[in-house]
């Protein structure tokens, strides 16, 4: 199966079209009308033991519509992009607004704000879908674990996956535009085993280009290199030590500042740090600039799903939290203006300091690698966290021996005050928060 882009951005501009004429229909009938259209295509694929196991084909299209009337509000979607059929589809939002609840926080972006003439940004590189090549990306992949030891005795399996989107938006004060962009991907799961015991790992590699791929046989020797250093573990005493976690997790740290200073909880009044805005929380040294016009990035967006233009932000600055995430509603409900947040965060690039990872492991002497967690326990009314881990048991400045089954835990504000350093030579670019390996003064540690 081959993908004509021809097709694929001859279909977008008729989408465009059908944008305007909706917004035509509806501009007499409603206080107020945003209309957004996502596009994809692409292919998704898994093969095990060089066998192809599952194959998907995606070539989908999906409308939102938001509907304003007197200070209501309905949302309506549809799949059927047909003219007549997303006529009925306004004409039902209409109707379900008129019924609605009465919100005096509930009207459009202020004009102002509306990315009318947005920065072009380098997103789209699309890959020719031949599935031999495909296949081989998997392929390839698995086989160069396999044979990277003799102990990598089984895999779960590798996979392939390509996709192309077009995301167009559309409202009632005529901020029409899209943009295009692509994502890649390869990954590979393997299981390791020793006289004590069975590990498995996995490597992944994630890019708009397909061509800033890591290679397949570098994905599958690296998930194999993690999985044979995860043989026999052992179990450590409860204590409290330094902690590094590597760049595979630290961004979820900083994961759960995005949460916490979300718009939505802030009116709401459900996160913990609701009298921190402006306040330090982090060491004077640390600052996340929030860059949303990144070529490739994979956080890059020209504008949000409400149409409003993105821009550079310091969300931390010196340690003090200097921005909210606002979307158009809680921006409204805090008397504030969104900050383009309703898509989410955009690149979040987290400074390092002068230290590449070996050296932050000597820094840190002896204590805990963590490079692996589990479960979802982050308490965000309170700032509590505790989450099941796994990695390695560092003693002076090397890796001792790998560690399983143990809980750490504190709490955010003083996990994040408590930062000492972030490597500098192993950013993570495998996710829109890009950062090193951070090492932390100490945290609370059960074992048996």
């Amino acid at each position: 199966m081959k993908l004509s882009l021809d097709n694929f951005i001859h279909d977008t501009k008729m989408l465009n079209q059908l944008i305007l004429k909706l917004l035509n229909y509806a501009k007499c009938k409603t206080d107020g009308i945003e209309i957004t259209i996502n596009k994809n295509f692409g292919i998704n694929l898994n093969v095990r033991h060089g066998k192809l196991e599952n194959i998907e084909f995606n070539n989908n299209n999906i409308s939102y519509i938001t509907i304003y009337y007197k200070n209501r509000k309905s949302i309506v979607s549809s799949t059927n992009l047909n003219y007549s059929s997303m006529i009925n589809i306004i004409d039902h939002g209409i109707n379900i607004a008129k019924y609605s609840s009465l919100d005096k926080d509930c009207f459009m972006v202020d004009r102002s704000l509306l990315a009318f003439n947005f920065k072009a940004i380098d997103l789209f590189f699309p890959f020719c879908f031949d599935i031999n090549k495909a296949l081989n990306f998997a392929i390839n992949s698995e086989i160069s674990a396999l044979n990277y030891s003799s102990k990598i005795i089984n895999t779960e399996g590798s996979s392939f996956s390509s996709n192309i989107s077009c995301f167009l938006f559309g409202n009632s004060n005529y901020m029409i535009g899209n943009y295009y962009s692509s994502m890649h991907s390869i990954s590979t799961s393997v299981i390791s085993k020793s006289k004590k015991g069975m590990e498995r790992d996995y490597d992944y590699t994630i890019s708009r280009d397909i061509l800033d791929l890591k290679s397949p046989e570098d994905v599958g020797k690296e998930s194999a290199r993690k999985a044979l250093l995860k043989l026999s573990p052992c179990k450590i005493k409860t204590t409290k030590l330094p902690v590094i976690f590597s760049s595979d997790i630290s961004y979820s740290l900083f994961s759960h500042l995005a949460e916490s200073i979300d718009g939505n909880k802030v009116y709401l009044k459900s996160t913990f740090l609701l009298n921190d805005f402006d306040t330090q929380i982090f060491p004077s040294w640390l600052n996340i600039l929030e860059e949303p016009h990144i070529n490739k990035g994979l956080g890059s967006k020209p504008f949000d799903k409400e149409g409003v233009r993105t821009q550079p932000n310091n969300i931390v600055l010196n340690g003090f939290i200097r921005t909210l995430l606002l979307n158009n509603y809680s921006a409204n409900k805090l008397n504030l203006k969104s900050t383009g947040h309703s898509s989410g965060i955009h690149n979040w690039l987290i400074s390092t300091c002068k230290i590449t990872f070996k050296q932050l492991l000597k820094k840190m002497h002896k204590g805990l690698l963590i490079s692996e967690l589990m479960g979802q326990g982050v308490n965000y009314m309170t700032g509590d966290y505790s989450r099941g881990a796994s990695g390695f048991f560092i003693e002076n400045g090397v890796i001792k021996h790998p560690v399983k089954e143990i809980t750490i835990a504190g709490n955010l504000k003083f996990i994040w005050r408590n930062i000492i350093s972030i490597s500098n030579d192993d950013i993570n670019i495998n996710h829109k928060i890009r950062c090193g390996s951070i090492l932390l003064s100490s945290l609370n540690i059960s074992g048996y």
